[in-house]
């Protein structure tokens, strides 16, 4: 989640689209609901990945991502877009 908030803080067709929801799909029910701040987080590795995740999310320039759990067989979709991205986005800074 957090190299997608990077990718998405910096693209330039998400920046000129006026869009101002991002909106994620992830199938892991336990980090949607600690990125929501839902459930505690316990482990001391995961609290610094979530600081470092809301730490990403103030980086949007007004995107609101609105996170959300799915079915990991409800994801295929989802996952290929989001390595779509990740691979235009390594592309990208290589160039």
């Amino acid at each position: 989640m957090i190299r997608l908030l990077e990718v998405c803080a910096v693209n330039p067709v998400i920046k000129e689209s006026g869009a101002s929801v991002l909106r994620v799909a992830c199938d892991s029910q336990l980090i949607v609901n600690q990125v929501l701040g839902e459930w505690k987080i316990k482990e001391p590795r995961l609290q610094e990945l979530n600081q470092e995740v809301q730490a990403k999310k103030r980086l949007l320039n007004g995107l609101t991502p609105r996170i959300r759990h799915v079915r990991r067989e409800e994801n295929k979709d989802a996952d290929r877009l989001v390595n779509q991205a990740l691979d235009a986005a390594e592309k990208n800074t290589q160039a």
